[in-house]
């Protein structure tokens, strides 16, 4: 039988270069009364609107197609706020992202809006200046209005979706990752937004989902993490097993599941797989609770921290891969994914949790997971997937596998510091793609990088 792959990319380009622009004050004053301001605001009939962080930070967004222009309004309830920020990241951090910040140091004074752009910073980090939001040559923002109080800030933004400038960001239809920040600060600019701040996705062009789930989908399961209390860490993996009893099926489509309310900034990545015993997940392996992934007995990292299952290759057929900013993937309709039969049983959901400001403690993350649209009428072709790459690279220093209280410096094999960019590359060769028995076809792709991946 031909199979068809869900290819997972994992070329990795990781760059060490900051940006030495200078910052150019070239900034947009408003001219128009915040009264004004609010009343142009509710009679705007948005294409959609996004709140986060509690609610208090809100995003409106409006595509005037025709003009190939976009326009925004964002706002923040902070006591004392003098500054928002809004940015269009490429995997929901902020290194590389283009931001534009509206300021306003009181509601009498003139709002002033930057088109900026947060640096790739140099490797190691430690020995480079911390990423800050530049500003832009090219000031592509422009600020219709704004609207204040003394524990409120809002704009009215628009620019160009194709901008040209190669320090802005394309706006495309399909989830886009977004962040956010706001702060208060009495000087004339931005200042470190410390834990106001957070990542979302947003599709821009209210891309139509057509034809979801397949007309042949006869059931759905879905896989959601039990509640996991998140305690601060910056980085955790936590997964859970699930037993899929049922006989044979196909999956032919499958859509992410978020976590409710706050929960959404904290998601990297998931990861789902399929096992056929459950000895190889972990010794502690959960059917009723989230925990974190592995033990340090496995990982050599701490059980707080935990690790990816696939980065130490158990249970590593993959299902699907999910990052900020990706949605529902729906399968070639004469493919499909087997699952339920005595290789396919067990089901593990992996979530990466970040959380850079150490904001989330005693959060209860809830609702997070995935959903399996299947089918038992069993389509011609079987899918699978492929990493290809060095998918456990570790760039920078790291844990000693037997000792993990000794943290070692980075060796010759990562980035090297004062380098422009380092490439790495991975190839299918021969020897690999020999195995495989037949012709197969390529139907979808994932790239996903951390901290210091550039360009894939």
């Amino acid at each position: 039988m031909r199979i068809v792959i869900l290819f997972l990319s994992c070329l990795i380009s990781a760059a060490a270069s900051v940006h030495n622009l200078k910052n150019f004050n070239i900034e947009a004053v408003d001219t128009i009364s915040s009264a004004s301001c609010s009343k142009i605001v509710n009679e705007t009939v948005w294409d959609g609107i996004k709140t986060v962080d509690s609610d208090a930070y809100e995003l409106r967004w409006k595509m005037i197609k025709d003009k190939s222009i976009i326009q925004i309004f964002i706002s923040a309830q902070f006591s004392n706020v003098t500054w928002i920020g809004f940015g269009l990241s490429e995997s929901g951090g902020m290194l590389g992202s283009d931001i534009v910040t509206v300021t306003k140091l009181s509601p009498d004074s003139a709002a002033k809006v930057a088109d900026r752009y947060a640096p790739w910073t140099a490797f190691p980090i430690v020995q480079a200046p911390p990423p800050y939001p530049d500003k832009d040559i090219l000031q592509d923002w422009k600020l219709t209005c704004s609207t204040s109080s003394h524990s409120y800030l809002g704009a009215i933004l628009e620019r160009a979706i194709d901008t040209k400038d190669n320090y802005d960001r394309l706006i495309q239809p399909g989830e886009h990752p977004v962040i956010f920040a706001y702060g208060s600060e009495p000087s004339s600019d931005i200042n470190y937004h410390g834990p106001n701040r957070g990542t979302t996705s947003v599709d821009f062009f209210n891309t139509p989902i057509t034809s979801f789930p397949p007309s042949d989908a006869d059931a759905k399961e879905d896989f959601i993490l039990s509640p996991f209390e998140m305690s601060g860490t910056t980085d955790q993996y936590i997964c859970q097993l699930f037993d899929f009893k049922s006989p044979t099926r196909q999956i032919v489509a499958v859509e992410p599941l978020y976590a409710n309310g706050q929960g959404e900034s904290f998601q990297h990545h998931m990861l789902v797989y399929s096992c056929s015993n459950v000895v190889e997940i972990s010794p502690s392996a959960s059917f009723q609770h989230s925990s974190v992934c592995g033990s340090p007995q496995l990982t050599g990292r701490s059980k707080e921290v935990g690790d990816s299952l696939l980065a130490r290759g158990s249970c590593n057929t993959l299902v699907y891969a999910w990052a900020l900013g990706g949605k529902h993937m729906v399968f070639p309709d004469e493919a499909g994914s087997v699952i339920g039969d005595e290789g396919t049983r067990f089901v593990v959901v992996e979530l990466h949790l970040n959380d850079a400001e150490n904001k989330a403690v005693n959060y209860s993350l809830i609702g997070a997971g995935v959903r399996f649209h299947t089918t038992t009428k069993l389509r011609i072709y079987n899918a699978s997937s492929i990493a290809v790459g060095d998918v456990s690279l570790t760039l920078g220093s790291y844990f000693d596998p037997v000792d993990s209280q000794v943290h070692k410096k980075y060796n010759s094999s990562d980035i090297p510091g004062g380098k422009e960019a380092v490439h790495y590359q991975s190839s299918c060769v021969t020897d690999c793609t020999s195995t495989w028995g037949g012709p197969i076809r390529l139907f979808a792709s994932f790239q996903h990088m951390h901290g210091y991946g550039r360009q894939g």
